[in-house]
């Protein structure tokens, strides 16, 4: 890497053909699908709560939250634990793809180049391995903004 240029870790993964990243700081694990428990009258887009290790951990439905078709389960998907405004979350996803460095002056604010309905949900875009790369404001997604 050349000096002056800085660099985080991003775990990626796929919801349907796009890939998202996520700063690898703030994960905690990466869990196969498991089952879930409904949550009644919660936002559409919460799939339900898991019990991971005695604790009880909501997750989330990008696609869902993104308004991207459902798909059936498979072996490649995945629920990614992380950390958004301090509250611990499971983030639904259909595989992760790696863990990699991504330089930071690379990621152009998503403002400049999204818009629409869910414009304001991406808050960076970069190009990485010939495919664009988005990352989500998880706060944002998650309506965790103003908490």
């Amino acid at each position: 890497m050349s000096k002056g240029k800085t660099s985080d870790l991003f775990v990626l993964y796929t919801l349907d053909d796009e890939v998202h990243g996520i700063n690898v700081t703030d994960v905690i694990s990466i869990e196969r699908i498991m089952p879930m428990t409904r949550v009644p009258n919660a936002q559409y887009f919460v799939q339900g709560v898991i019990n991971l290790r005695g604790e009880i951990i909501p997750v989330i439905n990008l696609k869902k939250r993104f308004g991207m078709q459902q798909t059936e389960h498979n072996d490649e998907n995945r629920i990614i634990i992380a950390i958004v405004n301090d509250f611990q979350v499971g983030i639904m996803v259909d595989s992760v793809l790696e863990i990699t460095n991504v330089e930071k002056d690379r990621i152009q604010r998503a403002t400049e180049v999204v818009s629409g309905e869910y414009g304001d949900l991406i808050d960076g875009i970069t190009e990485h391995n010939g495919s664009i790369v988005y990352f989500p404001d998880y706060p944002t997604v998650l309506g965790l903004n103003n908490i």
